[in-house]
């Protein structure tokens, strides 16, 4: 579809639409550069203006507003979500619920009303802790924009691809006079980007560079004219987000698949996805763990289960498993994490007892909690809450 075309029909969209939604903005006339771009974002719901009408075109882009904006153009949509996206959603947060707080304490100036957004982002492999913590910036910069969009549009394979043949091959011109300036983490979607004609032949790239929010539309109106989505192409990195419910009827480790009966009486065998996230009562647990005859709810991408809720764990259930697995159950009292090892103080039957714990799943424990663990010698292999 050509701009015009899609002008037009942003123009249907935007006679409907509030003035801050709406190709009037206070601040932007149609002699403006970036204006056909700046309507067509708006009529798509991805960029509003604010509420006097201005769109600020040259203001840089702030980080938060960039994640929501981006988390928009990605699917994410609370407000006329269906059932089983709500879901998806409302488990992407709770599932990085902790790494939102941790950074909301670690960055003055959080936004806290973009938290459902970021988790949504994080959960699709947009974004990661170390995007918060590499040099982190209050604004969006172009090198990191083009990123994004490379990801948002679902471009990961192709431009890491291009850019191992281009080294192999011993291509390694620089496109750009500040080409060194250039993080190599993003330099393979700044050229797939470039190569693709969306970012313009220019002497400079300047990727340190704030983005502003006229450039950030321009972005995102060529991106989507290239890869497709406004003319209603698929895309591979589009969210088909349904559920399914029922009890486990067998799992298999080597193929990754799980066979269930449904609600209905009917079997059924799913995909486990290889980064499918495993809760009970709220704690992590893995594909190790799904047994016959446990209930379960999950939430299926594109007819994998990437999100999986599982009921009836028994803490006698673990004596079953070999390694001479024994019980005991009791309240924390002490914690203490070092690198090798966690070490764990119960009161258990009148006395403390110290287990032993690898660090990274001592994290979740809470002194005071009362537990039932299953045990390995003296270690802890699995934990169940039986009182917060």
């Amino acid at each position: 579809m050509k701009i015009a075309k899609k002008i037009a029909y942003v123009c249907l969209i935007c006679a409907f639409a509030t003035e801050t939604r709406a190709a009037g903005y206070k601040d932007v006339d149609a002699a403006f550069w970036a204006f056909d771009y700046i309507v067509y974002v708006s009529g798509r719901g991805l960029m509003f203006g604010d509420t006097q009408g201005f769109f600020k075109p040259s203001e840089a882009t702030d980080i938060f507003s960039a994640y929501k904006i981006f988390a928009r153009a990605a699917g994410f949509n609370l407000s006329g979500a269906s059932s089983e996206e709500t879901l998806y959603y409302s488990r992407a947060y709770e599932k990085n619920k902790t790494l939102l707080s941790e950074l909301a304490r670690e960055i003055k100036t959080w936004d806290k009303s973009a938290e459902r957004e970021i988790a949504f982002l994080i959960e699709r492999q947009i974004i990661s802790r170390d995007d918060f913590s590499r040099g982190f910036s209050q604004a969006l910069t172009r090198e990191a924009a083009a990123a994004l969009a490379a990801k948002i549009f679902g471009r990961i394979g192709e431009a890491r691809s291009a850019a191992a043949v281009s080294f192999n091959a011993g291509q390694t011109r620089e496109l750009y006079a500040d080409d060194s300036e250039i993080s190599v983490l993003y330099k393979p979607y700044i050229y797939y980007l470039s190569a693709n004609g969306i970012f313009a032949p220019e002497k400079f790239f300047y990727p340190r560079r704030e983005i502003s929010r006229a450039e950030l539309a321009t972005l995102l109106y060529k991106s989507e004219e290239c890869f497709g989505w406004a003319a209603g192409a698929a895309n591979e990195s589009a969210v088909v987000v349904s559920s399914a419910s029922g009890t486990i009827e067998a799992f298999y480790p080597a193929s990754r698949a799980l066979e269930v009966v449904l609600p209905n009486g009917e079997k059924d065998v799913y995909l486990v996805a290889d980064n499918c996230v495993v809760t009970s009562e709220g704690f992590l647990k893995t594909s190790a763990d799904l047994k016959k005859g446990m209930k379960f709810q999950a939430v299926l991408n594109n007819a994998s289960i990437v999100d999986m809720n599982i009921a009836d764990i028994k803490i006698e259930d673990w004596a079953a498993q070999p390694h001479g697995v024994n019980t005991a159950a009791g309240e924390i009292k002490e914690i203490f994490i070092s690198e090798s090892v966690a070490k764990i103080t119960v009161l258990s039957g009148g006395e403390n007892k110290i287990y032993t714990a690898d660090p990274d799943d001592a994290y979740s424990f809470k002194i005071g909690m009362k537990v039932a663990l299953a045990l390995d010698g003296g270690k802890i292999i699995k934990i169940k809450y039986t009182e917060r």
